[in-house]
């Protein structure tokens, strides 16, 4: 299935496995999926900022989390701690409905067919299915 996720100041579409059904879950196809132009215009900036701009901006706790991460892991794993973090992809929507393919065991009061609203992040992504 394809989902959107932020890298390094991009939006991109991945190609990802399709979300495994659980006894207390739902799987939907998405007919909608809400965009939040603050909080997704938010992360993306971020995920596009060097690590120097995030650490002006958000200073103390930066250098505190980079100077323990030092003492701890030494220099080259916090190197690579840090590489990994500007690497980072993230899956952003926390808000989209459609329709129920698939219910877990103990779900009682949906049904396949169903239209749905989903929300949550993590949960609700700008994906094809949730």
């Amino acid at each position: 299935m394809k989902q959107v996720f932020l890298s390094q100041g991009k939006a991109v579409v991945k190609d990802v496995p399709q979300p495994l059904l659980d006894d207390n879950s739902v799987l939907v196809e998405v007919a909608y999926s809400c965009i939040s132009p603050g909080t997704e215009r938010a992360t993306l900036n971020a995920t596009g900022q060097s690590i120097t701009d995030r650490v002006i901006k958000q200073g103390q706790q930066h250098i505190s989390k980079i100077l323990d991460s030092l003492q701890k892991n030494g220099i080259q794993q916090t190197v690579s701690i840090i590489k990994n973090k500007l690497e980072q992809v993230l899956a952003v929507g926390y808000s989209c409905s459609g329709t129920v393919l698939a219910t877990g065991a103990n779900i009682r009061n949906i049904k396949v067919g169903d239209l749905v609203a989903c929300a949550g992040a993590g949960y609700a992504v700008h994906g094809q299915f949730v």
